[in-house]
């Protein structure tokens, strides 16, 4: 039976703004996706990830980077046939800005490392410790801001020899380095990274859009 934790709240001061409508109309629509008796969708989880006893040597994930999650086939990371992790970024007041290798790496913390690829790479590395072997994992980017050129790019580079001999031009090898470093992961491990994310839907809805699609 499909299942929804926790609930959405629409009232008060969170409702008022308009980044956390985003947040709670898109995940309102998936919800109402629970509703569809052929969909493969069983849980959507808000601000949190529903995991069964974590292995011993798997750390403790905080899962920063994860606004909802999709579970599909089962309501775990450990039972489910399919993952999804959404980190939604909207901006009201300027959804003209894009989304950079430089921003998308940007460090405010004095101690670690905060970026938003940073903690998609962390929630990354914690949902490998626990899923299926052969599980599909897909960590996505939602926002009304759309990705810059040299984000597209390289995010839609791959290589399988080192990139010193590569065939990459220099600006988006030191665009792939820059991510990697930012991601703090081995590059064997981070070419697997890049393949779960998806950034397909930056730039192409605002809240009303969504809003409509609820109503």
């Amino acid at each position: 039976m499909s299942t929804f934790t926790p609930s959405i709240n629409f009232s008060g001061a969170r409702g008022s703004n308009t980044g956390d409508q985003f947040h709670e109309l898109w995940a309102l629509q998936l919800v109402l996706d629970l509703l569809r008796p052929e969909t493969d969708l069983k849980a959507v989880g808000v601000e949190g990830v529903r995991t069964e006893t974590p292995p011993q040597n798997a750390g403790n994930p905080t899962w920063d980077g994860v606004d909802c999650t999709l579970y599909y086939g089962g309501t775990t990371l450990e039972t489910a046939d399919q993952i999804e992790f959404a980190q939604l970024k909207y901006s009201a007041a300027n959804p003209e800005t894009v989304w950079s290798v430089a921003r998308l790496t940007a460090n405010t913390a004095k101690k670690g490392n905060n970026s938003v690829i940073r903690k998609m790479a962390d929630d990354f590395k914690g949902a490998k410790a626990r899923i299926k072997q052969g599980v599909q994992l897909k960590i996505r980017l939602i926002s009304n801001q759309d990705l810059s050129a040299e984000l597209k790019k390289a995010l839609d580079t791959r290589w399988s020899v080192p990139l010193e001999i590569s065939d990459i031009d220099q600006a988006t090898i030191a665009n792939l380095k820059c991510l990697n470093a930012s991601a703090g992961l081995a590059v064997t491990e981070f070419q697997d990274f890049l393949e779960t994310l998806d950034f397909s839907e930056c730039g192409a809805q605002s809240r009303f859009a969504v809003r409509e699609k609820v109503v």
